[in-house]
């Protein structure tokens, strides 16, 4: 993944202090994986990435902010349901947001995008400390 960001997108790091979580480790990697593809697919050309973490109210917010091509209002209500995409001669299963959210679901946590076609797209994730 790392790779495939060199050379046209910048990685901004706004880490703040937070406390360990009791997570699996694994899971919520394969969150992160699946929001900084999604990010980077969606920047045609240069552009950032953003991801800033905080402690407040008992838990670890993350943000994941692109500022790709954004996506229209109407398409954010079932981003995180099931579906079938084609790409070139096959169809195959697009499950990546909604293995994020149930990933955070199964960690007590929340999931939320917010997005302006032509701005970009921001997701906010929440942790439980406890």
């Amino acid at each position: 993944m790392h790779a495939e960001l060199l050379g046209y997108v910048t990685v901004e790091r706004n880490y703040g202090d937070v406390p360990e979580i009791y997570c699996n480790p694994g899971q919520l990697n394969q969150v992160f994986r699946i929001l900084l593809k999604n990010a980077a697919t969606a920047i045609d050309g240069e552009g950032a990435i953003t991801i800033t973490t905080e402690h407040r109210d008992d838990r670890v917010h993350v943000r994941v902010a692109d500022t790709g091509c954004g996506i229209p209002a109407d398409r954010l209500q079932r981003l995180f349901d099931f579906g079938f995409t084609k790409g070139q001669s096959r169809v195959r299963l697009s499950s990546g947001l909604p293995t994020a959210y149930n990933i955070m679901q199964r960690h007590r946590g929340d999931i939320r995008l917010e997005s302006t076609v032509g701005e970009g797209t921001t997701v906010h994730l929440e942790l439980p400390v406890s």
